[in-house]
């Protein structure tokens, strides 16, 4: 059966009201999807100033939530896999087993349920940006607290934990997700997944560092600089962070596509990553 002959069976059961709320809510981004492939935009006269202000706001505390989440879920696949590795594959469980998994997964669906971008906006660059924006956000509040307590080396220690641990969370998920579709991913692969996308994880110290060196205990309140410095500074970090995600998002498919889904398509976000890490890398360099 062809999709569109699957989304006008599925629209005809809708019309008869035999559909559920979770079935209707599929339905609707399924059609979506589909018009976007096709670039029509069934959202374009909805969507209103007041909303997408609306929905960059959920956007932010999303990312900034959902990047905890992701941590949570990242340390305890590492865990498993360190274990793993030290001929200890008894001693702490991958997956649901796993309870820091299983808590973190759960606080993402929690985060969803309550924060998810309407379809209407799902897309578009602002909400993207908003979320972006929280996301970057998240390691200023371990790091950024760190530094403000003159405690340089630590934060330089907790962020790296936090990248690292955001790194693997986002692989762990790429891994649920292809399990879901009946892709088979042995223990062994979901370690190196693991590592490799640590490492990954890593690529997002420059910015962070870049912005949060402005946070010192010692700091004069003074504003030291002049605009055109600034400006300089913050079109330079947001370069950087712009080139990171683009980076970030290649070696994350690369370590799939390369470990254990072969068949995976290929990313075509790149420009709207690039884009939007920039501008939140810029914003991130001002505003501090």
């Amino acid at each position: 059966m062809s999709e569109m002959s699957d989304l006008e069976r599925r629209y005809s059961l809708f019309e008869q009201g035999l559909l559920d709320e979770e079935a209707v809510n599929r339905l609707r981004q399924d059609v979506f999807d589909e018009a976007s492939r096709r670039d029509i935009d069934l959202f374009e006269e909805q969507r209103t100033p007041s909303g997408q202000l609306y929905e960059m706001g959920k956007g932010a505390a999303r990312g900034f939530l959902g990047s905890f989440a992701t941590l949570g879920e990242g340390l305890g696949e590492q865990a498993d896999a360190i274990t793993n590795l030290l001929g200890a594959e008894d001693l702490i469980d991958s997956g649901e087993e796993n309870e820091l998994v299983r808590i973190s997964r759960e606080a993402q669906e929690s985060i969803q349920e309550r924060l998810g971008a309407d379809v209407a906006y799902r897309d578009q660059w602002l909400t993207k940006f908003g979320e972006g924006a929280g996301s970057f956000a998240s390691f200023l509040v371990p790091g950024g607290a760190l530094k403000a307590l003159n405690l340089p080396k630590t934060a330089l220690g907790v962020t790296a934990a936090q990248a690292g641990g955001i790194g693997a969370g986002e692989q762990a998920q790429r891994i649920e997700a292809a399990r879901e579709q009946g892709i088979e991913v042995t223990p062994g692969q979901e370690d190196a997944a693991i590592f490799a996308s640590t490492a990954v994880g890593w690529t997002e110290l420059l910015p962070v560092q870049r912005a949060l060196r402005f946070i010192s205990k010692s700091a004069d309140p003074a504003f030291k600089k002049g605009i055109a410095n600034r400006i300089k500074s913050a079109l330079t970090t947001g370069g950087i962070e712009g080139v990171q995600e683009v980076t970030a998002s290649i070696l994350q498919d690369a370590v799939e596509r390369g470990v254990y889904n072969e068949n995976l398509p290929l990313n075509e976000s790149l420009m709207d990553d690039f884009t939007v890490g920039g501008a939140v890398g810029a914003f991130a360099d001002l505003a501090l």
